[in-house]
């Protein structure tokens, strides 16, 4: 049995539906449901999708891919300039500006701007996904991303300095 025919399963019944409320709400036969909890068969794309949306949940955690976050994260900050170290026996993130980082920074900010700071590892997600999140698709998305992860960054660093006054 396939990883998508265990999903599809445990995901109906979770959702207290059984194999016809599915079909019913999927446009498919009571048949087709079987086999593909079966694994007799294997949905096209857009029959995947309706399954997907009448069970609301996404195709990836229908298909059983999870994507690490954190990882997608670190990938974006290390491309956006930055290095980033597990510290602290896991529990924080150590982010420091390469040297093209440092320069702009002190462009944007100030001379003397902090380019290094550790935080909880929870704290580094939430801002990363935050950073991400306040821009759109375009042909200046890197830089884009450098100036809110910048933003961001430099706001944690003087909030928890001003907290310690």
């Amino acid at each position: 049995m396939s990883k998508f025919s265990e999903n599809l399963k445990q995901l109906r019944e979770k959702a207290g539906m059984t194999r016809l409320d599915l079909a019913n709400a999927c446009g498919l036969s009571n048949t087709a449901i079987g086999q593909y909890e079966t694994g007799k068969r294997e949905p096209q794309a857009n029959t995947l999708i309706a399954i997907a949306t009448a069970l609301h949940v996404s195709t990836d955690t229908l298909l059983g891919y999870q994507v690490n976050e954190y990882a997608h994260i670190v990938e974006q900050v290390t491309q956006a300039g930055f290095e980033v170290a597990t510290v602290k026996n896991g529990t924080h993130i150590k982010i420091t500006a390469n040297d093209e980082i440092k320069k702009k920074a002190e462009i944007y900010f100030k001379k003397g701007t902090i380019h290094s700071l550790t935080m909880p590892i929870d704290d580094f997600s939430m801002l990363a996904k935050h950073a991400r999140e306040c821009i759109t698709d375009s042909p200046i998305y890197q830089e884009m991303y450098l100036r809110n992860l910048l933003t961001l960054f430099l706001t944690y660093t003087f909030d928890k300095l001003k907290g310690e006054e």
